[in-house]
């Protein structure tokens, strides 16, 4: 595990493993309304075409690690509805007992780039500081 320093937040670098059993990996550290001033770490994800992404709650992650989850999508990947009732099906199978909620989507159109390999290709985004609205509108009624 090593981390690396962007703006005001620590990004703590987890190999596979550590990060599907890490004690905190359910843990928000920021939410709006939450604090007043957030840093967020932002980015981009920049599509190619045929692209699949997986949006899933901890009812499914929890019970399927990341590989299996691959595993699946790609054995049905011309059929995302099968992928996605094998995934709730293998997760029920090991023991389901959260609520099991996911969106395979995958991106398609000749607009999209091609696959050059298959790294996920991000462009980090500078947001800058971002308040609180409820704080700013009572900035604003005290002067």
């Amino acid at each position: 595990m090593n981390g690396i320093k962007f703006g005001e937040t620590l990004i703590i670098r987890l190999t596979r493993c550590e990060a599907e059993t890490h004690t905190l990996k359910n843990v928000i550290l920021q939410a709006l309304g939450a604090q007043n001033e957030i840093f967020p770490v932002s980015a981009r994800l920049l599509p190619q075409r045929n692209d699949v992404l997986l949006l899933c709650s901890d009812g499914l992650s929890n019970k399927i690690g990341s590989s299996d989850m691959q595993r699946i999508i790609l054995d049905n990947f011309d059929q995302l509805q099968i992928a996605a009732a094998e995934l709730v099906k293998e997760a029920n199978q090991r023991g389901g007992e959260d609520n099991i909620t996911l969106i395979l989507v995958k991106l398609k159109g000749d607009t999209l780039p091609k696959p050059t390999g298959n790294e996920i290709k991000l462009e980090l985004l500078n947001l800058g500081n971002i308040h609180d609205p409820a704080e700013q509108d009572k900035m604003e009624t005290l002067k």
